[in-house]
């Protein structure tokens, strides 16, 4: 679903749990979130209809290590597409984050091959995207800011109308909510979160903050 010029979301449709995906093109190329291992050959076809090829991605950008957002980075990486994420995602891994998979009966990925990813421009873009390190939902949750679109891919840190679970290994609520009203602080024309509705104008995303405040806070 092309959003603007250069700004493509790719909605989970189905019935079983997985993550919205999100493609900054122009000079960008960045994935955002590729999901689960089933279906990415499915959001592969996605973009191949908006006339995204993969070597149009320069960089998935994963925004933390749940397995409905990173189980199908392997098959990225057998297309040499290089991947990164937040170090503490990758301790996550390492200890209980792992776990999980184990959990929800999913593979764990490997990390070789993956970049650190600290919180500022991303260099591997030309420093045209920045992250921020919105731990709260998971240690390592990532958030991802594209000023010329004035849009921010939240992963799990906010929806529309809801915030991200904290109640799993390594959750904090009073994180994120502060990463919340840091990120609200951004001028945010799009709001793309990793699961449910995006969110257009900066009217309607203060809106949701407010609410999320009030629900949540």
């Amino acid at each position: 679903m092309r959003l603007t010029d250069g700004l493509h979301a790719f909605p989970w449709e189905g019935y079983e749990n997985n993550c919205n995906s999100y493609f900054l093109g122009g000079s960008v190329g960045a994935l955002i979130d590729p999901g689960h291992l089933r279906h990415v050959d499915r959001l592969l076809d996605r973009m191949s209809a908006e006339g995204i090829a993969p070597e149009d991605i320069r960089l998935v950008i994963v925004s933390h290590s749940h397995p409905d957002h990173m189980e199908g980075l392997p098959r990225l990486q057998e297309l040499g597409i290089p991947a990164a994420m937040h170090p503490a995602a990758l301790d996550y891994l390492d200890q209980v984050g792992a776990a999980m998979y184990q959990w929800m009966g999913s593979e764990l990925p490997g990390v070789e091959g993956i970049t650190p990813l600290m919180e500022g421009p991303v260099g591997a873009l030309d420093g045209l995207v920045s992250v921020y390190h919105t731990p709260g939902h998971e240690p390592g949750s990532l958030c991802v800011y594209w000023p010329d679109q004035k849009a921010l891919a939240t992963g799990d840190l906010i929806f529309a109308g809801s915030v991200g679970r904290t109640d799993f290994p390594g959750g904090d609520h009073a994180r994120l909510m502060a990463e919340i009203d840091r990120m609200a602080a951004l001028e945010v024309e799009w709001l793309l979160p990793g699961h449910g509705p995006v969110l257009s104008g900066a009217e309607a995303v203060q809106r949701n903050c407010e609410e999320i405040r009030a629900m949540f806070g």
